[in-house]
């Protein structure tokens, strides 16, 4: 079994493949925001703190995107037209396909 590390750098590697500028985007900040925790938290990171990591990158785009005058919860496609809120809520579901993503009220 892989772990949520190992998908994300396959996903990384697929995402390059296809030219997806927006999910290889998505996925080296957030793969160099895992590492930036590794060095942290002084270890490996495990598929609890790549969902942290995930958590609160879904947590800046959602952010982003309401500060960018876009309605939340819309699909990826309705705002796939290049315009920063759809790459914004673009990103946001790319971040959202890699699993739960554990709630926090802070």
């Amino acid at each position: 079994m892989s772990t949520l590390k190992e998908r994300l750098r396959a996903d990384l590697n697929a995402a390059r493949k296809e030219r997806d500028k927006p999910k290889t985007l998505l996925l080296t900040t957030t793969l160099s925001e895992l590492r930036n925790r590794e060095i942290e938290i002084g270890r490996d990171a495990a598929d609890a703190d790549v969902l942290e990591v995930i958590g609160r990158a879904i947590k800046r785009r959602r952010e982003a995107a309401s500060t960018a005058g876009m309605p939340t919860g819309l699909s990826a496609t309705r705002w796939a037209d290049g315009s920063r809120g759809g790459r914004l809520e673009s990103m946001t579901a790319i971040s959202m396909s890699h699993g739960p993503v554990p709630r926090s009220d802070s």
